[in-house]
């Protein structure tokens, strides 16, 4: 059986039904991308509002991206204080105003990934126990800030723990992408 004819002269085959459901799913289809390219604005695939946090504690703070990629490089930038949990020096200090500062990152989180470069240089660094401890020698007791560039080596969800001295830890956390 032909289909009827049009009064434009048009033999077409139509299904009304058929026709509204597919509308139905491009309008859904297009909502989607939508919410895709709002969330990658905010930073929810890292690098935006939504992924740049600044955590605090009586120290000082800490600022990183909640959402990483895998491989890709993030700065945990740890901002000290003044007078927070420094050590008077007990090596041989270059001046008398020399000081020890010790930041310790928890161990769980650096098997999680690869750290590229601490800024300042560290005097020493030394693995025991649940922490890596990184020690920076002082002028003053006044403001400091640390920035420790690592990459990502496991996808999911990893959990770090900082500290200054043997002040309480700041807890924080990451999503990694693949």
């Amino acid at each position: 059986m032909d289909p009827p004819v049009r009064a434009s002269g048009l033999q077409i085959e139509e299904d009304l039904r058929h026709q509204r459901s597919e509308w139905l799913a491009e309008r859904a289809a297009w909502g989607l991308i939508a919410l895709v390219i709002l969330a990658a604005v905010a930073g929810l695939f890292g690098g935006g509002g939504v992924s740049h946090v600044v955590a605090r504690t009586d120290w000082g703070s800490i600022e990183y991206e909640r959402f990483a990629r895998r491989g890709a490089p993030v700065t945990l930038i740890v901002r000290v204080a003044a007078g927070a949990a420094v050590d008077p020096g007990s090596r041989s200090p270059p001046r008398p105003t020399t000081r020890h500062l010790r930041l310790r990152i928890a161990r769980h989180y650096l098997s999680r990934v690869d750290i590229d470069s601490v800024t300042p240089t560290p005097d020493r660094a030394l693995l025991g126990g649940d922490w890596l401890t990184f020690t920076f020698l002082t002028v003053s007791p006044g403001p400091f800030e640390i920035a420790v560039d690592v990459k990502p080596t496991t996808i999911g969800v990893s959990r770090g723990r900082l500290a200054i001295g043997d002040d309480r830890a700041l807890e924080y956390w990451q999503l990694v992408y693949p």
